[in-house]
């Protein structure tokens, strides 16, 4: 097992984000993402493919975007 921090761990958590929009599961999915975005900013860097997919799924609950 992973730590918190650890690609692989980041990594599940978006993947795990995205089985939750596609169950309608808005809320936990954007929990999911705001409590991991910032680890994977710091840990992988602004740019990480896993980093940017956090922030979008974050958002998709958001009626503007």
């Amino acid at each position: 097992m992973h730590g918190e921090e650890h690609y692989s761990t980041l990594e599940a958590k978006w993947h795990y984000a995205n089985i939750l929009i596609a169950q309608n599961r808005l809320d936990e999915a954007t929990r999911i993402c705001d409590a991991a975005l910032p680890v994977a900013r710091r840990v992988l860097g602004p740019d990480h493919r896993v980093t940017v997919g956090l922030a979008r799924l974050g958002y998709l609950d958001d009626p503007w975007n």
